[in-house]
């Protein structure tokens, strides 16, 4: 069986919380600076998606957004973290 990669969840998790977008809606460019290991895995992982290197980064942002604002600061954001797929049978 094939491994999924940890992103997976967070599309599924986007494709169900996602509101439509008004046609022709403007967005506003934006630059980051991350390490270059980062930017391969995404650009790695949005061709295996059949995405751009864009759509999957406003994917990210948006979706970690929402759980900055839900945490309500980023340092309550960063004690939380997010399970990927451990079977029950090996869960305490």
């Amino acid at each position: 069986m094939r491994r999924r990669h940890p992103f997976h969840t967070l599309f599924i998790h986007f494709r169900k919380c996602k509101k439509k977008k008004a046609m022709g809606e403007w967005k506003a460019p934006l630059s980051l600076r991350v390490r270059q290991a980062l930017r391969a895995g995404l650009e790695q992982y949005a061709a295996q998606e059949k995405r751009t290197l864009g759509n999957v980064g406003e994917l990210i942002l948006e979706w970690g957004f929402q759980q900055l604002l839900a945490a309500g600061s980023t340092e309550r954001l960063l004690k939380c973290s997010i399970r990927l797929g451990v079977p029950k049978s090996k869960r305490r």
